[in-house]
């Protein structure tokens, strides 16, 4: 069976507030409505899904490894209005099993618009997952797993050595997304997103008109097990 580099990441922004043209105040956000938020992302989500993985992360000993990506305003919330949830991170890392990704800060899409806001979101973040967590990402993952070389020759500038990214369809041209490639003059490592069976767990999971409804936990090991045969995985009509 091939080797699965599960990556999870968690995005929670600041909520605006309702801002008038005549305001002048300089406080964007509703302080308030952010802290509910984020709490009950820490409670439905968060604390149900932390206590699985290091369970597992335990358990398996170094044989169940992940990549988590946090953006900086998630780190933010988190330590100010949940630092319960915070923690919970801090478990699953100090396992030795778990490697942080860096990331836009606010998971803006600052690829599209200045190499120099990019730069500084990165740094930002990387800088401060180190302070939280004691471990200085290696990979970037962009916002919408975004990807192009002027991205690849930055962040190998800015010191990381890959770029996780979309694997998408159009353009692999035909090729599979379970290997590794590179990008940019740099020649970054590049590990690509399998999209269709991503969508499956993220998208079409509790989806009834999914003629793969219910995806039963053997059925998913199943596709992912075809990747070891050099099949690309997944169900009959791919």
């Amino acid at each position: 069976m091939a080797t699965i580099c599960i990556s999870l990441y968690l995005h929670q922004p600041f909520i605006l507030r309702r801002y008038s043209v005549f305001e002048q105040d300089a406080q964007y956000f509703d302080m308030f409505r952010s802290r509910d938020a984020c709490r009950r992302l820490a409670v439905r989500s968060i604390y149900p899904t932390n206590r699985v993985l290091l369970s597992l992360l335990r358990h398996f000993q170094g044989r169940f490894r992940l990549s988590l990506a946090l953006s900086g305003t998630a780190i933010d919330l988190l330590e100010r209005f949940a630092p319960d949830a915070l923690d919970s991170f801090r478990a699953l890392v100090d396992t030795g099993h778990v490697e942080m990704l860096a990331g836009p800060y606010d998971n803006a899409l600052a690829l599209l618009y200045s190499p120099s806001a990019l730069a500084e979101q990165l740094t930002m973040q990387r800088d401060r997952v180190a302070d939280v967590f004691g471990q200085i990402p290696q990979v970037v993952r962009h916002g919408a797993l975004m990807f192009n070389d002027e991205l690849a020759d930055q962040v190998a500038a800015l010191g990381f050595s890959g770029v996780l990214c979309e694997g998408a369809g159009d353009a692999l041209a035909g090729r599979g997304c379970s290997r590794v490639y590179s990008g940019g003059s740099a020649q970054v490592p590049l590990l690509l997103r399998n999209e269709r069976l991503s969508r499956d767990l993220a998208e079409r999971f509790d989806d009834r008109g999914w003629d793969q409804w219910p995806l039963t936990a053997p059925r998913y090991a199943e596709w992912l097990a075809r990747f070891g045969t050099g099949d690309e995985g997944g169900p009959p009509d791919w």
